[in-house]
């Protein structure tokens, strides 16, 4: 049986964003719950996503405001989020 690790690196990673109904509409609903949450940056305006996979939390974050450190585990799963750093600049 292969580990937690070892699943996630070559069965999971390949497919988690499709599996959650793709980056873009799990980043708008992100978006749509931190706005109706009213979460914005404060104090030192850091956000931490731990297991962050492809950024569905971490992208709709900076796009706050917040600057956003993201870690996951998946190589995979970093390259996924690499495209998406452009929208969350402002």
């Amino acid at each position: 049986m292969p580990s937690v690790t070892e699943h996630y690196a070559n069965i999971l990673a390949d497919h988690y964003s499709w599996l959650f109904g793709g980056f873009g509409e799990k980043a708008e609903e992100n978006r749509q719950f931190f706005a109706t949450q009213g979460i914005s940056p404060h104090r030192n305006g850091v956000a931490l996503d731990l297991g962050c996979g492809s950024g569905f939390q971490s992208i709709p974050l900076a796009q706050l405001g917040f600057r956003v450190l993201a870690l996951d585990l998946s190589p995979t799963l970093l390259a996924e989020l690499t495209p998406h750093n452009g929208s969350a600049r402002r």
